[in-house]
């Protein structure tokens, strides 16, 4: 299996309604997951150093396609925090 790097519009990335680190009775919504990864994972620190740095590449976000939306989308499997922040 061979890793692919390439730069996606934030716009195409998707929270991961699935993540098994959300609390199983949280709705899941895009505003219910979005708000709750917002107020309980400290993401003001996180939202401050991309503000002032800029995306850190080192450290990509893992996506898969997303399987209903169109080619070029994506489901974030690590860094929903990231995208949340950004």
């Amino acid at each position: 299996m061979s890793t692919i790097v390439e730069e996606v519009e934030y716009e195409k990335l998707h929270l991961d309604m699935e993540n098994p680190r959300l609390p199983s009775e949280l709705p899941r919504t895009r505003k219910e997951v979005l708000t709750w990864i917002a107020k309980t994972t400290g993401i003001a620190d996180l939202m401050t150093a991309i503000g002032k740095n800029g995306f850190f590449s080192g450290e990509p976000v893992v996506v898969y396609p997303h399987p209903k939306k169109q080619q070029g989308h994506y489901i974030v499997i690590e860094g929903n925090r990231r995208l949340v922040a950004v």
